[in-house]
C-alpha cells in the first residue's frame, strides 16, 4: 500500500515538472509587444543583472539575477511584463 502512495506521488510530482517546463506565453503580433530593448531596460532599472535574455515560447526569457541577488530564470508575457514563470536556479553556481 506504501509504495503505491510512493511511485503515486512520484508520478504526479514528475507531471507537474513537465507542466512547469513547458510555460507557454500568449503569442501577440509585433505591435503589441514590448520593444525587447526596453523591456530589458526596464528590468535592469528593477535591479536585475540580465547574464541572457531570449524569447522562448511567445515569453521573453532571462537568466540572471534578481533584486534580491538570487540566481533565476524568468519568462515574462511579452505584452503585459507579467512574471508567466520564476525559478531559483541553482545549477550555476
Amino acid at each position: 500500500m506504501m509504495l503505491k502512495q510512493i511511485l503515486f506521488s512520484l508520478f504526479a510530482l514528475s507531471l507537474s515538472s513537465a507542466a512547469l517546463a513547458s510555460t507557454n506565453c500568449t503569442h501577440y503580433p509585433e505591435n503589441e509587444r514590448i520593444p525587447a530593448v526596453k523591456f530589458q531596460q526596464n528590468l535592469e532599472k528593477q535591479g536585475y543583472k540580465i547574464h541572457s535574455f531570449d524569447t522562448d515560447d511567445n515569453c521573453y526569457e532571462i537568466e540572471g539575477i534578481n533584486p534580491k541577488g538570487e540566481r533565476v530564470e524568468v519568462k515574462f508575457d511579452m505584452k503585459t511584463g507579467e512574471v508567466v514563470r520564476s525559478k531559483l536556479d541553482h545549477d550555476n553556481h
